[in-house]
């Protein structure tokens, strides 16, 4: 059922109506029937601006002027880099001979412990602990009398000196020679007085030196 317009009251009423049901105009045929409204269609493509359809970007101005610095920033620091390697480069002269010549370490001198037969024969006869904390273990160079000279039963050369204030004391300082140094004892004869240097290894009956050498 279609509406029409009340021409007096401006309402909807329907077609078949002969008066108004609100303000009881009669109805003619002549009433205005109301608009129907248009469907909303949309625009078509070519209504669109081409505004709308790729609106102009922001100029991002900001963003622009960081990259710019940095850019700047990174070539100044290449050229810093550069200048300074340069400097560090080592010179290409020739090295001067005499100053890359290494110097030789001068070999430290060896201390001995300066002691006669017949002094260290009496200090193992008096104390022989005593006499094991001040010689045994170091380096002595003994000054004495050749009693002997011999080899022991496994074949090793040795020499004794005496002590001089005992005559009858039959302890001695028994001095080994490696096989190299039988050179030095092969001309000793008994009652020479040679200074013998060696490693005390302290006293069981003799007192013993081992590795030793003749001071010529």
């Amino acid at each position: 059922m279609a509406l029409i317009v009340c021409p007096d009251c401006g309402k909807e009423v329907s077609e078949k109506a002969l008066t108004c049901i609100h303000c009881g105009c009669p109805i003619s045929a002549t009433a205005v029937t109301p608009p129907t409204p248009a469907p909303n269609v949309p625009k078509s493509t070519s209504d669109f601006d081409a505004k709308d359809m790729f609106p102009k970007p922001k100029k991002k101005v900001g963003c622009l002027k960081a990259v710019g610095v940095l850019v700047c920033a990174f070539i100044i620091l290449c050229v810093i880099i550069a200048v300074t390697s340069d400097s560090d480069k080592p010179e290409t002269n020739t090295p001067n001979v005499s100053s890359t010549t290494p110097t030789p370490k001068a070999t430290p001198e060896i201390e001995y412990i300066e002691v006669t037969a017949t002094e260290l024969l009496e200090a193992y006869a008096e104390n022989e602990i005593s006499a094991d904390g001040i010689y045994k273990g170091n380096l002595l160079m003994v000054t004495g009398t050749v009693d002997s000279i011999a080899k022991d039963i496994l074949d090793n050369a040795y020499i004794t000196l005496k002590n001089d204030n005992d005559r009858y004391s039959i302890i001695s300082v028994q001095c080994y020679f490696e096989k190299n140094n039988l050179d030095d004892i092969a001309e000793l004869k008994s009652g020479d007085i040679v200074t013998v240097t060696g490693k005390c290894d302290g006293g069981t009956f003799n007192v013993s030196l081992k590795k030793c050498d003749i001071v010529k």
